[in-house]
């Protein structure tokens, strides 16, 4: 399985992420299960934090 280049949350390239932000080449790409489109989706460490934050 290939590994997901871009954020489904943000938008943003794991290559743009890696380069900057302060996770650096560390940045995980996460999957979860996108209920409105009933599909998986994958998420930069930021936008899942961020998901999980809002669910609590």
């Amino acid at each position: 399985m290939n590994r997901p280049t871009q954020c489904d949350i943000c938008g943003s390239s794991v290559y743009a992420l890696q380069l900057f932000s302060p996770e650096g080449p560390d940045i995980q790409m996460t999957q979860f299960r996108l209920p409105s489109a009933d599909r998986d989706a994958y998420g930069c460490t930021a936008c899942i934090m961020k998901l999980e934050a809002a669910q609590i």
